[in-house]
């Protein structure tokens, strides 16, 4: 997942949860039109929030951005490495 990616996909993910469930799909629909893989993502996150806005979300979100997060890192590294000696 690319930073932009991510950018975009929490972008996405606070909007539509402060929505109602009817508004935050129709509103991911319409975002995410162009990406049925960042709708599927989007949705999933998003409903993690309109179900529990307790500890359990914020454990649950807080371990979806570590992932994330170590995927970034891995592509950057590959890069890094290729780019270093080469393809």
């Amino acid at each position: 997942m690319t930073d932009a990616r991510f950018d975009r996909l929490m972008n996405l993910v606070e909007a539509a949860s402060d929505l109602s469930p009817d508004a935050a799909e129709q509103m991911l629909v319409e975002a995410c039109a162009d990406n049925s893989d960042l709708l599927s993502e989007a949705r999933a996150l998003v409903a993690l929030a309109h179900a529990d806005t307790g500890d359990d979300f914020t454990q649950a979100l807080a371990g979806g951005l570590e992932a994330a997060a170590s995927q970034i890192v891995s592509e950057n590294s590959k890069s890094a490495i290729l780019s270093k000696i080469g393809p």
